[in-house]
């Protein structure tokens, strides 16, 4: 399982980046020679809340593969997606 920051985080405005903090404590930070700095802040702010979206989906539609017996091709695909953002942070995958 891999360890990060705990949220929730949030992007603020730091010259010479934009910052991502947790209670005060720097997390990450963009460049603001990027014209999606604040975009791109607040995007990796939610990171955390978009993992454990990702993780309780997952949850769901496995649990109604295993209930069903079977899973469409919509819950196939929406499984493979969340599986590989999932991975992406390198949390291990439940089958």
């Amino acid at each position: 399982m891999s360890k990060h920051t705990k949220g929730p985080w949030k992007s603020v405005y730091g010259y010479p980046y934009g910052i991502i903090v947790r209670a005060g404590e720097k997390v990450a930070n963009t460049a603001l020679s990027n014209k999606n700095w604040e975009a791109d802040g607040k995007l990796i702010a939610a990171a955390p809340d978009l993992l454990k979206a990702c993780e309780l989906a997952l949850s769901m539609v496995l649990a109604s593969e295993k209930e069903k017996g079977g899973a469409n091709s919509l819950e196939v695909a929406l499984a493979g997606c969340l599986k590989s953002a999932i991975a992406k942070v390198g949390r291990e995958v439940c089958e």
